[in-house]
């Protein structure tokens, strides 16, 4: 008798253990959730930062010097010195005013001031390169009014794949006509 009620007995795991379960799975997976958005957040306010304290050098430069600082004419190791080496030279950014390194922002792009930008109808601009559209939108949103066609900031799309100078893809660019989602990845650029 005693070996059938041992034999009925069944192992597995009850309903109550199987919730408990879930409910770790489900918090697991919305801690990573959180916390890749919190990540995003921070790379977004490091491009912020970044084009407000370019915004800060250059109008600090000009308050020094009664000149505009020299603006970058694009990007290479053999013409870089304009903006950066102008604004490092003087104390007002930080940095060798010697290197052929130029700014870059938090997501790997290029950082920096360009004269001439006419796809956007400003002609000087602080602009970040390479901003997947869901970055540039937020960005945007941080410093104006979110639409990549008005405001202070303005967006156009890449026009040069690959290692395109900043002045070759905001010449060449063409500005979004809708909002940043459909864009890919963009240049972002702030009236200074």
């Amino acid at each position: 008798m005693r070996n059938n009620l041992e034999m009925k007995k069944q192992s597995g795991f009850t309903l109550v253990e199987i919730a408990i379960v879930m409910v770790i799975i489900g918090l697991l997976i919305g801690g990573v959730l959180k916390g890749q958005a919190l990540i995003d957040n921070a790379k977004v306010k490091s491009v912020v930062s970044d084009l407000k304290g370019i915004q800060a050098g250059y109008y600090t430069y000009l308050d020094r010097k009664r000149a505009a600082p020299a603006v970058d004419t694009d990007y290479t190791a053999t013409s870089l010195g304009g903006f950066w080496g102008s604004t490092r030279t003087e104390g007002i950014l930080t940095g060798d005013a010697n290197s052929t390194v130029p700014g870059s922002n938090a997501l790997g792009g290029f950082i920096g001031v360009v004269n001439g930008a006419t796809t956007i109808g400003v002609s000087g601009v602080a602009a970040c390169t390479s901003l997947p559209s869901k970055f540039a939108q937020l960005v945007d949103t941080s410093i104006d009014d979110g639409i990549s066609t008005s405001g202070s900031m303005r967006g156009v799309s890449l026009a040069v794949t690959g290692a395109g100078t900043l002045n070759e893809n905001l010449v060449g660019a063409s500005a979004i006509t809708s909002f940043y989602g459909t864009a890919g990845y963009v240049i972002v650029c702030m009236e200074l």
